[in-house]
């Protein structure tokens, strides 16, 4: 039974996909659901770059995705089915382990995320997406499209 929905959504094209899977859950099993994004600032950031005021990158970084996820819920249309969708961004420099915090803090009873194309170094770290999967103690529904099979 799912009761919780955690979709766990970042900049790429594959978001909304994200959200419609999530959605679509949410219809079906009639649970709420929660877009959550990772916000970090990348440790190759050049450090000049943000040292003069080093708390308004990270900021506005959150407010970014704060805006991102709340439109990609009102395009989507969750409301408009009577699905609850919270808004969620966290700070994390480790965007795997901010999402299963996140799952766990939420009680989610399913992750939704999307796959992501192999480049070479992901093919030695691992993506997100392969983390999530193999370190989550909760259900993991990974979104595939068109892409990942080229």
């Amino acid at each position: 039974m799912i009761r919780k929905i955690l979709a766990a959504l970042d900049d790429s094209p594959r978001a909304p996909q994200v959200l419609d899977r999530a959605v679509m859950l949410a219809k079906a099993f009639d649970a709420p659901i929660r877009l959550f994004h990772a916000v970090a600032v990348a440790q190759d950031f050049p450090a000049a770059a943000h040292a003069s005021y080093p708390d308004l990158l990270p900021r506005h970084l959150h407010d970014l995705a704060t805006e991102r996820l709340a439109s990609l819920v009102a395009s989507h249309g969750a409301a408009t089915h009577g699905i609850t969708c919270g808004v969620f961004v966290a700070e994390s420099h480790n965007a795997a382990d901010a999402i299963l915090a996140e799952a766990q803090t939420f009680d989610a009873s399913i992750i939704v995320i999307g796959s992501h194309r192999y480049g070479g170094v992901d093919r030695l770290l691992g993506t997100t997406t392969t983390r999530v999967v193999h370190r989550s103690t909760r259900d993991v529904l990974v979104v595939h499209g068109p892409f990942d099979r080229l």
